[in-house]
């Protein structure tokens, strides 16, 4: 999802999987291999991507921007 709202702040999919994920997600819980803090971080900042999509008066380059955040995050974790 950050990978395609990091390239479209409107790309439905992105903003559909976000949602669904972002509702999901406890920072309380990480996968495997994570660290507490690290997941934490994770869960914050797609939530922050998810009340910037849900908000009309954001902007592209506010989504887009904390899309790229998010995307740095787990870039490591992700195939």
């Amino acid at each position: 999802a950050s990978d395609r709202l990091a390239r479209g702040a409107d790309d439905r999919s992105g903003r559909d999987d976000l949602q669904d994920m972002a509702a999901r997600i406890d920072p309380a819980n990480p996968p495997y291999g994570i660290a507490v803090a690290t997941w934490a971080r994770t869960v914050e900042a797609a939530r922050h991507l998810r009340d910037l999509v849900d908000d009309d008066a954001s902007s592209s380059s506010d989504i887009i921007g904390a899309a790229q955040a998010l995307r740095a995050l787990v870039r490591q974790y992700v195939a």
